[in-house]
């Protein structure tokens, strides 16, 4: 055998036999990893990740902060609330299942002393008495990937700072009481600071979407709301790249210096009772209308405002209106 086959095979025996020292070195375990001769246990429950709570009947009361989840539906047939949160810090996961009511029962959620920081996502919330969830007495409160109906009175109601996102609300409000302040019937209604995004609202008694000042809606869709607008929007608000069509009152109204770009306003004002409707109405001063195609209302774009002074609407495509565009003197 040549000297250099020789050397090539001595070498080759020799790294194999490091590196099985190598592999045999790093296999050792650590320390802490026998307890007298007894592997100790490194997985974690699932407990141990997020500590979570079941909710396994109605109806159910949340006193303490943390994580609350279901695992199946849940129904709750007596006249109270299905789940009464008396505390800030609670998360609500509803896995996917359903929180329902009856005609007579109260809230399917309803948070009963003020408080912050509230989520409830992933599920059904359907057929209460009253709201879908009440929670106006709360700030910063989220509502995520939520599908919302056949609730009494409105769906998702919250306080200030709140987030609403990727819902479906329908067929909520028509057992209403007739209250104005605020309407006990709306599809969304959230308070200042607020952001509703992605969210699809339809055949509600009132405004299928209602927020106050300094909010944000972007991306939704709004229809067919049976006694009201759209989209209400009150002053410093944003409604962009919007669907609003077929709502018995206006498409989109907004107050003053607000922004309303993007969106697509039909067949407003002209379904049902209504005959006086508008694809947008501004009922405020200071506000931009741009971009909007406002096609087969009763108005097309309106202003009602005797100050409404310094109104800015510029490249909206406005046609088969019965009036395209309406403004009281002052606006330009």
């Amino acid at each position: 055998m040549r000297k250099t086959n020789i050397i090539s095979i001595l070498m080759i025996v020799i790294f194999a036999a490091s590196l099985q020292t190598s592999i045999a070195a790093n296999l050792t375990p650590p320390p802490a990893a026998i307890s007298n001769g007894i592997p100790v246990a490194s997985m974690k429950t699932l407990n141990e990740i997020e500590p979570r709570t079941l909710i396994s009947s109605l109806p159910y009361t949340i006193t303490a902060s943390g994580s609350y989840y279901l695992a199946q539906p849940l129904v709750c047939t007596s006249s109270v609330d299905g789940i009464d949160i008396q505390i800030s810090e609670v998360k609500i996961d509803l896995n996917g299942f359903s929180l329902a009511g009856v005609s007579n029962a109260g809230d399917g959620i309803s948070i009963s002393v003020p408080c912050n920081n509230i989520t409830v996502r992933n599920g059904i919330i359907c057929n209460w008495g009253g709201y879908g969830v009440m929670a106006t007495n709360s700030d910063h409160v989220r509502f995520l990937d939520l599908n919302v109906y056949d609730n009494g009175s409105g769906a998702l109601y919250a306080g200030k700072s709140s987030l609403v996102r990727d819902c479906t609300i329908y067929g909520n409000g028509f057992s209403a009481p007739a209250t104005n302040n605020p309407p006990a019937d709306d599809g969304i209604m959230v308070g200042p600071y607020s952001t509703i995004q992605d969210c699809k609202v339809y055949a509600n008694a009132g405004s299928g979407i209602h927020t106050f000042s300094y909010s944000r809606i972007t991306g939704c869709t709004a229809t067919e709301s049976h006694h009201a607008d759209g989209i209400h929007a009150e002053d410093y608000c944003t409604v962009r790249d919007c669907t609003v069509a077929r709502n018995n009152s206006d498409g989109i109204k907004v107050g003053s210096m607000c922004r309303v770009s993007g969106n697509t306003c039909g067949e407003n004002g002209v379904i049902g009772t209504a005959t006086n409707g508008a694809g947008i109405l501004i009922i405020g001063q200071n506000s931009l209308i741009q971009d909007n195609n406002v096609c087969g209302n009763r108005h097309g774009i309106k202003s009602m405002s005797e100050t409404a002074d310094g109104n800015l609407i510029i490249r909206n495509v406005a046609s088969n209106n019965t009036n395209n565009y309406y403004f009281v003197a002052g606006d330009h």
